[in-house]
């Protein structure tokens, strides 16, 4: 319990994006560690179960959270009840994964997908995944530290050459990382 809470929470923490990459099964414990990522992408062949009412367990107070926040409370009782097994087009149909590849394609995807990421405003990605976790943990204001990041966005360097990247018809170099 202490190695997947441990895991769970460094990859709730990581101040940058963090992609599970889901091929083959993914049960228990690598449910947990894919709903601490921000975003999950699959392949076809995924299959995906959560058993602890088959094995007389209990899911943590944290991954039954965010398993709610993506499924609703709902299908989360659903898997938490049955522990049945369910394929990738149902994972992504009740909002547990975001995105769902042919199988062979899945690395090559998610790959591009990180790249793109990593070309955007780092600026800009990395409040939006403070600001999100603020959300999803009760705040409905912004506090002193998400303004002061808001007011260096809008006087940082990342927003100068995003404008100028647009009137220039170019893709933005973004220096911040």
């Amino acid at each position: 319990m202490d190695a997947v809470r441990s895991a769970e929470q460094a990859l709730a923490d990581c101040p940058k994006p963090v992609i599970a990459m889901i091929r083959g099964m993914c049960v228990g414990g690598g449910i947990e560690l894919a709903l601490a990522c921000d975003l999950r992408f699959a392949s076809h062949n995924a299959r995906f179960a959560i058993p602890p009412a088959k094995l007389g367990l209990v899911y943590s107070l944290s991954s039954t959270r965010r398993l709610i926040e993506l499924v609703g409370l709902g299908a989360a009782r659903d898997l938490l009840y049955s522990g049945r097994l369910f394929n990738g087009a149902e994972a992504q149909s009740i909002g547990l994964i975001e995105r769902l590849f042919v199988d062979g394609e899945i690395e090559a995807e998610t790959s591009q997908y990180a790249r793109m990421l990593a070309e955007r405003s780092q600026y800009s990605i990395r409040p939006a995944k403070r600001i999100s976790a603020a959300i999803r943990d009760g705040a409905s204001d912004q506090d002193d530290d998400i303004r002061r990041l808001r007011i260096g966005a809008f006087t940082g360097d990342d927003l100068k050459e995003g404008t100028r990247a647009f009137l220039e018809k170019r893709r933005p170099h973004f220096a911040w990382r």
